[in-house]
């Protein structure tokens, strides 16, 4: 399955912070309750990936990427270990930092976080996650008392290695 995400960042007085989601808690989602960019599923009448993103961020956030956001670039594709989900991520700026209606919480999100990165890049850690009989150790960023991991730390690995992206 394909998926799109949104990795939404602002820049508040040359430091950046990117938007993070609470996925709200939902007993048929494996990702109930985890730190997320805003994002979704692809569906056939979003046309491209590009479109689900829109269409999930306006859904989960009430943003609309297309007026308040300007698009850099798509960043590598990441792949999830449940449910084999290829994931899209693409990068935007918003254009208003800070004066931004978000409409949360709803069905899909309980709470947002503005993260600062350079706060991140101070917070790795590991997590270990028993699964019915093995326990796997995988990396996480630490942020207060958020922990992000799975295909959310790869992402945000691949924005602290290249802090060139947000130019």
């Amino acid at each position: 399955m394909k998926a799109a995400v949104a990795v939404i960042f602002r820049d508040d007085n040359s430091r950046i912070k990117l938007l993070y989601i609470k996925r709200a808690t939902n007993p048929h989602d494996p990702w109930s309750g985890h730190i997320a960019f805003p994002g979704g599923t692809y569906q056939k009448s979003d046309g491209d990936l590009f479109h689900t993103t829109i269409r999930e961020v306006k859904e989960e956030l009430c943003i609309d990427l297309e007026e308040d956001a300007v698009f850099i670039r798509k960043l590598e594709l990441v792949r999830t270990i449940i449910k084999s989900f290829e994931i899209h991520p693409f990068l935007f700026k918003l254009r208003k930092n800070g004066s931004i209606n978000i409409c949360i919480p709803n069905d899909e999100v309980d709470e947002i976080y503005w993260i600062p990165i350079d706060e991140l890049k101070i917070g790795l850690c590991r997590r270990f996650i028993k699964r019915i009989n093995d326990v796997w150790t995988v990396y996480c960023y630490r942020w207060r008392n958020i922990k992000i991991w799975g295909a959310t730390y790869r992402i945000t690995r691949e924005l602290i290695q290249n802090p060139w992206l947000f130019k």
